[in-house]
Formats: structure tokens, C-alpha cells, sequence
């Protein structure tokens, strides 16, 4: 069972810290024994690997008290970040060493809790290494709008690379709303322009699972899920609606500096898409791909 509290609020420790959530895990009892670490499958040290800035190269400090590695992982998980959005690989190392404090001094770890970072120009900073075959399962979801269009092959080559032979890699992707009037279709528009000039390409959800076929991964299985956003599709629609629209004033930023609309013609926009979701049934597609590495 996981319980997650949130909250805007100050800490004191050594210093001050902003605390941006609470988290409260509760396992189960650990079973008896030493845990059986499966076999790591064959590896190819002539693989092409992604350019990744070092640890070094964005200046993390050391781990607070010595770690090694869990030998057998048997997960990984991709995931966005809730901090600052960055545009420059200084901004992003930066937002790394944010991050690491707050892992170290806001959390109580003793590093850093991520292997990779990812930025909006596909810039890979390291955080905790992993090697090959080091995962039965492999997740990544929600980073259409990190991951340039160009690195798209890299980066499933990538997820591939750590899934261990006969493990499986997942992708879950979303795309822009659709039948949401024409208020929403012209704030979907700028969004999608502002981002294809950013090299990020918003419409690949649906090729997510060709992604994972060119990387060598055979049989993938595909499938859309349309969820509907707005009052008429009850508690499920609520949410996305609330989800959407947040979204949507976090980008209004991106949308004005490429001088696709004022913040004014934006936010009237915004305004008039919400006030027709009761006059559409506006839904938020989500894409899923998944498929076994071969034994």
C-alpha cells in the first residue's frame, strides 16, 4: 500500500528545504531466505550507446554514506519530473542538483534516487548507473514532450539495452485532446507548433509500439484507451479535466515566447475550450505498447 500526502510546506533540518510531499509506504513482511537473483542474459559490448553526462560533468556531490548497487533489480521506471522546466543543458544540470538536494536533505536519502535524467533536448545526465539485462521490466511513460522526435530510436534502443533477454519493456504515451470544440483544437494547434519548433513532436503516440519493433522487439502489442475529459464521463472525467487544463496553463509560457499568441489570446482560449466541455465529449487518448525482449 502506498499513501501520498501533499502539501506546501517548510522543513528544518540543517538547513531549509521546501517539502513538496509526504510519502508513506507500508510492505509487506519480508520473506524468509536470500532472494533468488535470476541470470543476467547475454550482453553486446559493441552496442551504440546515447552520449551521457556524467555525475561529474553536473557536479553531484557524493552519496552521504557508502551504497552499492541492488545486484538483481528487477524494475525500472521512466517517469517526468515535477520540477522547473529546463531549455539549456545548464539549466538542466542545475535542476539535477536541485533534485539531488532534495532527495538528500528534504527526503533523507543518501543520493540521488535516479539512474538517468532526461531533459527536453534529450540531453541523459547519470545519476545511479545500471548495466545491461538489468531489468525483467521495463517502464517509461508520459515523455512525449521530453523526448526530441530525432532520439525516439535511441531511446527505445535504450530501454531495450537494460531489459534483460526474455524481460519486457512497456511504453505509455498520451496525445493532444480531441472533439473538444474549437477552442480547445486552437490551443492544441499553438501547443503542437510551438513544440514541433522544439524538435518534440507531440503526435507520436501512436507510433510508440513501431518504436519498440525497429529496437528488435518482436510481437508488440498496441492498443488506445480514450479518456473522456470533462463532467460528462463522471469522476474518471473530472480528473482529466482537472489534469488537462493544468497542463495546458503550464505551456501557455512555451506557446508565447514562440509568438504563436499572446498570454491574453491564450487564456481566453483556455477559458472559452473549458467552458464547452459540456457542449462536447472531449477525450484524452493515451497509447500503450508493450513486448519481450528476445530470449
Amino acid at each position: 500500500m502506498v499513501m501520498r500526502l501533499f502539501r506546501s510546506l517548510r522543513a528544518k533540518t540543517d538547513h531549509d528545504v521546501s517539502v513538496y510531499g509526504i510519502e508513506v509506504f507500508v510492505d509487506e513482511p519480508a520473506a524468509p531466505g536470500t532472494p533468488v537473483i535470476p541470470p543476467r542474459g547475454a550482453q553486446n559490448p559493441g552496442a551504440a550507446r546515447p552520449l551521457v553526462h556524467g555525475r561529474a560533468e553536473w557536479k553531484a556531490v557524493a552519496p552521504t554514506e557508502p551504497w552499492s548497487p541492488d545486484p538483481r533489480p528487477w524494475r525500472v521506471t521512466l517517469h517526468h519530473s515535477d520540477g522547473k522546466h529546463t531549455t539549456t543543458l545548464a539549466e538542466s544540470e542545475a535542476e539535477a542538483r536541485f533534485i539531488q538536494d532534495f532527495h538528500i536533505h528534504g527526503r533523507g536519502w543518501i543520493d540521488i534516487a535516479y539512474h538517468f535524467l532526461v531533459d527536453s533536448q534529450g540531453n541523459i545526465l547519470e545519476g545511479l548507473p545500471f548495466a545491461d539485462g538489468a531489468f525483467d521490466y521495463t517502464h517509461m511513460r508520459l515523455l512525449l514532450f521530453a523526448i526530441p522526435e530525432a532520439r525516439w530510436p535511441d531511446v527505445a534502443r535504450e530501454l531495450v539495452r537494460v531489459t534483460r533477454p526474455g524481460g519486457w519493456i512497456e511504453l505509455v504515451e498520451t496525445g493532444p485532446q480531441r472533439n473538444g470544440g474549437p477552442a480547445m483544437d486552437q490551443v492544441v494547434n499553438w501547443i503542437t507548433q510551438a513544440s514541433l519548433k522544439r524538435g518534440i513532436n507531440p503526435l507520436l503516440g501512436p507510433s510508440i509500439g513501431g518504436f519498440l519493433s525497429q529496437a528488435g522487439v518482436p510481437n508488440v502489442s498496441a492498443r488506445e484507451i480514450a479518456l473522456p475529459v470533462g463532467a460528462y464521463g463522471g469522476r474518471v472525467g473530472r480528473l482529466a479535466e482537472t489534469d488537462v487544463f493544468g497542463v495546458l496553463q503550464g505551456v501557455k509560457g512555451l506557446v508565447a515566447a514562440q509568438n504563436l499568441a499572446t498570454p491574453e489570446q491564450y487564456d481566453n482560449a483556455v477559458m472559452a475550450a473549458k467552458a464547452d466541455l459540456n457542449n462536447y465529449q472531449c477525450a484524452l487518448p493515451f497509447y500503450i505498447a508493450y513486448g519481450q525482449r528476445p530470449a
